[in-house]
């Protein structure tokens, strides 16, 4: 754990001139105060207004919203068709509806049971918490004495030892920096655009953002098809203000803050950032999402030690004629 964040969250050590026990304590309240409560506050504020969405098709039939008419894109809908008199067909607001019921339901309810299976669990989660403290400063107050244990037991000169770990932390915090938070940052201007154009349920939109970020076109799976749905629906200048921020600013956002926050040779390549996050997403979970990209940049720093320091060594067998 220290060696993603002893180049960052730790250096409070150094600038507070404090114990190690108080430095230690200090590092774990910032964990929580970045991390930890904001995911549990982002978690129920988006619950609750997908839960708001599915009671909202199921009570009324329709999406309290006026960015959203159902009304509207059936005439709209209907007008287009119109165009084409061989069709022969038109969509009734109904149909729209119980299209909206098929596909929001099961979601739902996997989303409640989600929620309810949460709240029985509350006391693996109080335990978990309480095991993730404890590991985190048992390493950080005994990481000098950690690396020292990781030295002897390695096989690898020291010198190797110490490129893999300056490697691995290097690597853990250019993750950090240029993929979470340039994700965060482009998943937060969505939902700034978005709250302009008068979309509801901000908070679920800026999650499904951030999460759509890592990915390479990013927030634009989620922005463009609301802007041509705002068009669509009538609502012109709104879907137009969409999509020209998304091509304009939130998608230029990645190419501006990468660079300044992550060195070119700490970089870990983004296709194997999103190979690593899906792996890590099935094998272990939602924790995945961490654990995918570290056990990646793991592989990487192994493959780039072994090259650098062994492959050069390596003797060619000389051919006799």
């Amino acid at each position: 754990m220290r060696l993603f964040i002893d180049q960052s969250i730790c250096s409070s050590k150094k600038r507070l001139h404090a114990k190690e026990s108080i430095s230690a304590y200090i590092t774990l309240l910032l964990i929580f105060l970045t991390a930890v409560l904001p995911i549990l506050a982002i978690f129920t504020v988006v619950t609750t207004q997908f839960l708001s969405i599915a009671n909202d098709i199921r009570s009324s039939g329709t999406i309290t919203s006026e960015s959203f008419s159902l009304e509207v894109i059936a005439d709209q809908i209907n007008s287009v068709a119109a165009n084409f008199p061989q069709l022969e067909y038109q969509v009734t607001t109904q149909q729209l509806s119980s299209s909206l019921k098929e596909l929001i339901e099961p979601v739902s309810g996997i989303a409640l049971n989600n929620v309810v299976s949460l709240g029985g669990n509350a006391l693996n989660a109080f335990t978990g918490i309480i095991i993730f403290s404890t590991v985190v400063i048992t390493v950080l107050l005994n990481y000098n004495r950690l690396i020292q244990v990781i030295h002897q037991l390695s096989p690898l000169p020291n010198e190797v030892d110490k490129r893999y770990l300056d490697r691995l932390g290097s690597m853990g915090t250019s993750m950090v920096k240029g993929t979470f938070l340039v994700a965060l940052a482009q998943g937060l201007a969505t939902g700034i655009f978005l709250w302009i154009a008068g979309i509801n349920y901000i908070a679920l939109w800026v999650l499904i953002s951030i999460i759509l970020s890592v990915l390479p076109l990013g927030a634009g799976f989620l922005v463009l098809p609301l802007g041509i749905v705002q068009i669509i629906s009538g609502q012109v200048w709104q879907g137009i203000f969409l999509i020209v921020t998304y091509l304009l600013i939130t998608g230029n956002i990645d190419n501006v803050m990468r660079p300044l926050l992550v060195p070119k040779e700490a970089s870990l390549h983004p296709a194997l950032t999103v190979l690593g996050l899906f792996a890590g997403l099935k094998a272990f979970g939602f924790l995945g999402v961490i654990l995918g990209p570290m056990l990646m940049i793991f592989i990487s720093t192994t493959l780039e030690v072994y090259v650098e320091y062994y492959k050069e060594k390596s003797v060619t067998p000389k051919i006799t004629q």
